[in-house]
This record gives C-alpha cells, structure tokens and sequence, in this order.
C-alpha cells in the first residue's frame, strides 16, 4: 500500500458538528488529539482525485457525515486503527440549457444506489459543469435541483418534479476517468399564487403553502 502525504481527516460529532482535523503525514499517518469522550465520525477531503470518504469507506463528497461508521473516543486513551483505503475517483461533465441556451446556477446531484446524495456542481454561466470532488467508481444516480421556475429531470431526460433520484438510469463512474455528456435539457414549469388570510388579524401564526401532485407526492 502507498501512503499518501497531505490528505485531511476531519472528525464530526454525532450530531454532525465539526470538531477537529489533521493532516496526514509522509508515513500516511494522522492523529487528531484533545476530542471529549463521545461518538464521532470521520471523513477524508482533498482535491487531488481521490473520492472524499467516510470510515469505513463510504464515499461522501457532500454526503452526510453521520452515514458513517460510529468511532467511539474514551478520555486518555487513544482509539488506533481508524484508516482509510483510497483508490483514484472519477468526475462527471455535462450541461444543462433551457429553450436551447445554457442555464447557470443548476445544481447537479449525483446519488448513490441505497439513495443517498454523494455530491453535488452548480453550473456556470454557460450551463456546462465538471464535479469538483472526484466521485469512488460505480453506479449513480443523477438529478438536477433549481429554483429558477424550471422542471427538474433525473437523468436521462425524465421530469421529476418529486420522484426519487433512484428513479432514473444509473451512469458509471470509472477510476481517473471523465464520464462527459451528462446533460439535460430543462422546460419552464407552471406556477400557482394566492393569497392566505387570517380570520383573526390577531393570531401570530405563519403559515406556508404546500403543493402535492395528483398522486399525493410532495
């Protein structure tokens, strides 16, 4: 196994509350000291094209960090052996247009299989985007989020207004490799106001407007 130098783990509590971090070193080696007694959550970050990760090895570029095996830290003691395997990710690249232009500000999200978000890119001005943290080799799902008044798709091209991700065809992410032509291509969605009143101008409540389709989906 080839150590690797300069590769930050971060440690989360078990609320998800970030707590410390170190470096690790020549040897591959980190220690992170002065944690309270507890449960907590470690993940690695780097930009070098290795696939964010939580312990023990679950990919997380953006995941949640309390998805991870639980690390329990005892006061005066050292808990050892908490390492990560790292292999080489892959990255995505597509774009996304509207009535044929590109569309900025559309976050991609990639999703893994048991349905959890593993990353997610804006797009630029010109609706192309690159992911910026590699992503672990496998299959993912791919969905776009906007508020922008445009109808969301799961990739391939399939409105999904409140569909789940898993819904759509997976695409396959291949060590140091670039998966392109990830696109979609977004229509304008329709749009319902109103006006909510209170019978009594007095009570100090705030109410919001929920919206469901024929199916009762959110």
């Amino acid at each position: 196994k080839q150590p690797i130098e300069g590769m930050t783990v971060e440690i989360w509590d078990a609320n998800g509350e970030f707590a410390n971090a170190a470096v690790s070193d020549a040897t591959g080696d980190y220690e992170i000291n002065g944690l309270p007694a507890g449960t907590y959550h470690a993940l690695t970050w780097n930009d070098r094209g290795y696939p964010s990760t939580l312990y023990t090895g679950y990919p997380c570029a953006g995941c949640e960090v309390t998805l991870g095996t639980p690390i329990s830290v005892t006061a005066s003691t050292t808990t050892s052996n908490i390492d990560f395997a790292l292999g080489a990710g892959g990255f995505v690249e597509g774009r996304v247009t509207s009535a044929g232009g590109g569309v900025a500000d559309i976050h991609v999200e990639f999703w893994t299989p048991s349905g959890h978000l593993a990353t997610w890119q804006p797009t630029q001005a010109n609706g192309r985007y690159t992911t910026e943290w590699a992503l672990a080799p496998g299959s993912y799902f791919v969905k776009t989020w906007n508020d922008q008044g445009l109808i969301n798709q799961v990739y391939p091209d399939r409105s999904c207004g409140s569909c789940e991700p898993t819904s759509g065809s997976a695409i396959e992410i291949t060590a140091g490799a670039t998966t392109s032509g990830i696109d979609f291509s977004l229509d304008p969605g329709g749009s319902i106001s109103g006006t909510v009143t209170l019978a009594n101008p007095s009570d100090t409540v705030f109410p919001n407007v929920q919206v469901f389709d024929q199916t009762g989906k959110w």
